[in-house]
């Protein structure tokens, strides 16, 4: 890839090339394209209506050369290789074989956390691989939930250890310098922030230890401050906290804007009559078993289902338990045609969440869905995992003590008891997208284009 620098942007002619168009030509997966970039914009290099490959950089060098010196033509450039890497838990589109193995249920929710983290990577320069060869220089673990810390669950404590002695083997295998995006801690509320990682946990320092020894930057993205205070009080000082990967999905120069101008237009309708029966909500339902924590279903559920009966509202089915629960607790009220699910991929998912005007959730990515689309979203953390992550990327959140005391029943007053601050939010984006460039640098890869726009400004 050869990257203009932006003050000579201008100094070269810039064309559209869509991958897999009519006669194009599928321009990620060509291992041997000579590339061009001009601030956000990419595109192939063609001469005498060839395309140049990478083999013949060295036929276009000295006319690059020649150019950046001459004052009336000044090109400021770089070239960057296209580097191999491997990524854990990367986002990967829809096929038979996927479809296949996302038909065993789970939370569709992270798929979301899957888009963000993968897409993080400028697919010029970065070609994902599933083996390690000569060629490939960086391992990503991008991976959500790990360090859980509760006593009194034994036996997900240890499918969590098994997990990350797993994780530990390849990077100690792979060794190569190795990054770490989006990794939490799983505690309960109440829960002190003192704790360390002790000998119980042994799994989760051993594998921070691996990681820290393969690259000495903070390059360990963590979900929030909570989960970099348990490292650092643990002896490691390479954690950052950066909320969710999905929070980069948006590429809105400023989306805090964007959100606040939809935020303020959905309140002005919900004080008219007329319009606010119109409103189109998003609703997603708690990660909680109704069987066995009623009280607290009936209370989230309760939440929503006055917002059901409201606007023009739709359940959106994270969880595979989802729809048996809710068809159970409301008796048939919520018409199946209002309940949707998305099982094999997130972007029937977000072309639905790009048509609606608020998200009402109580699942971290069933309101980073609506974010990633720039539709506003306020959150209800229903457990500390969530807590963290709407306080790291500074998301508009409604208290759960604040339902207890409430049992809000509208709209207007759940936007109203959970402010939203534009602009603290964007200056957070800014500076969350800015320290996973650095990231990504310091083992030397780049992060997306449209990012990189983001922080220029």
């Amino acid at each position: 890839m050869i990257v203009f620098e932006e003050e000579s942007s201008s100094a070269i002619e810039m064309k559209s090339l869509f991958p897999n168009g009519d006669g194009g030509i599928d321009i990620l997966d060509s291992g041997n394209l000579l590339c061009v970039q001009s601030n956000s914009r990419i595109g192939a290099i063609f001469h005498e209506g060839s395309i140049l490959n990478a083999s013949d950089y060295k036929v276009y060098k000295d006319w690059l050369s020649k150019a950046s010196s001459s004052p009336s033509l000044p090109l400021q450039f770089r070239v960057v290789d296209r580097k191999e890497v491997i990524m854990s838990y990367r986002y990967l589109p829809e096929s038979r074989e996927i479809n296949a193995n996302r038909n065993y249920g789970g939370n569709v929710g992270n798929y979301i956390w899957e888009y963000g983290a993968t897409n993080l990577l400028n697919p010029f320069t970065t070609r994902l691989v599933e083996s390690k060869d000569w060629k490939t220089s960086v391992f990503i673990v991008a991976q959500a939930n790990l360090f859980l810390v509760n006593g009194e669950k034994p036996n997900l404590e240890q499918m969590m250890f098994n997990q990350a002695n797993a994780i530990r083997e390849r990077v100690v295998n792979y060794d190569l310098p190795t990054i770490m995006l989006g990794i939490g801690v799983q505690i309960e509320f109440g829960v002190a922030e003192n704790v360390t990682f002790d000998e119980r946990y042994a799994s989760y320092h051993q594998l921070l230890h691996e990681v820290g020894t393969r690259h000495k930057s903070k390059s360990i993205a963590v979900r929030g401050d909570i989960t970099e205070n348990f490292c650092r009080n643990s002896g490691f000082h390479q954690c950052i906290s950066l909320g969710c990967p999905s929070l980069t999905i948006n590429r809105d120069l400023n989306l805090g804007a964007t959100l606040k101008a939809k935020w303020n237009k959905v309140l002005e309708s919900l004080r008219e009559v007329n319009a606010a029966r119109k409103i189109k909500v998003a609703l997603t339902l708690p990660a909680i078993q109704m069987k066995t924590n009623y009280d607290d279903y009936k209370m989230f559920v309760d939440v929503l289902l006055s917002l059901y009966r409201q606007h023009d509202s739709y359940f959106i089915m994270q969880s595979d338990y989802d729809e048996y629960q809710l068809k159970e607790y409301t008796k048939g009220e919520v018409d199946e045609s209002r309940m949707l699910t998305f099982k094999h991929s997130v972007e029937p998912w977000f072309d639905f969440i790009s048509k609606v005007d608020v998200v009402v959730s109580t699942r971290i990515h069933g309101g980073m869905a609506g974010i990633a689309k720039g539709v506003p979203a306020v959150i209800i953390p229903t457990d500390f995992r969530i807590l963290e992550l709407v306080e790291a990327m500074k998301l508009p959140a409604l208290a759960v003590d604040t339902i207890e005391k409430e049992r809000h029943s509208s709209l207007i007053n759940i936007m109203e008891d959970a402010p939203f601050d534009h602009v603290a939010f964007e200056a957070n984006r800014r500076q969350k997208i800015k320290e996973y460039k650095r990231i990504l640098e310091d083992v030397g890869l780049e992060i997306d284009p449209s990012l990189s726009a983001i922080v220029k400004q």
